[in-house]
């Protein structure tokens, strides 16, 4: 979706995806028209964004939700960059947006995936720590397995090297006993 904005900030055109998108008119998204579909919650925040960046002449990107033509609102990712004439005088913005919700929904599914995850791992009072093989690094390790091993959870990271010098008896583990 691509608009096009004056020098004086309001809104001159947008192209057919926008308007089917908005399932309105260029005449009714004209100047701040477009600005009725913006979500309330997101209004001030996507209002200051614009007008901070319009006269600092800067770009900017900004997320927000816009509501479409069946009256649900999606989750916009919107950037505008300067337009300047030949001559250099500002001419106003040109943007453009993409319809992101998908990557919001999977965000918001991801987090309660993440919360439900650490309360099973707390509830079952299990020591559980996640390793990244690849990059030989630990990406995540939870309360109760600091707990067990009498570290605090906010002292070092719990390598590798930590794990098998502090917490391994060299004789029970010959397998893992190589490498750092």
């Amino acid at each position: 979706m691509i608009w096009v904005s004056g020098a004086d900030k309001n809104c001159v055109w947008f192209n057919r995806p926008w308007l089917k998108f908005a399932g309105r008119s260029m005449a009714q998204e004209l100047g701040d028209g477009w600005t009725e579909g913006v979500h309330p919650d997101d209004y001030e925040r996507c209002l200051e964004t614009y007008v901070d960046h319009f006269e600092a002449r800067i770009e900017f990107r900004m997320q927000y939700r816009l509501r479409g033509h069946d009256g649900g609102y999606r989750w916009i990712d919107d950037s505008g960059i300067p337009r300047y004439a030949r001559d250099g005088t500002f001419l106003g913005y040109i943007g453009s947006c993409m319809d992101i919700s998908h990557l919001k929904e999977t965000e918001a599914a991801l987090r309660e995936r993440d919360t439900r995850l650490r309360q099973a791992t707390s509830s079952a009072k299990l020591g559980i720590y996640e390793r990244d093989i690849k990059n030989d690094r630990t990406v995540w390790v939870n309360d109760r397995m600091y707990e067990i091993l009498g570290r605090p959870a906010q002292g070092s990271p719990l390598s590798r090297t930590v794990f098998r010098r502090e917490y391994l008896h060299p004789d029970r583990c010959p397998r893992i006993r190589g490498g750092s």
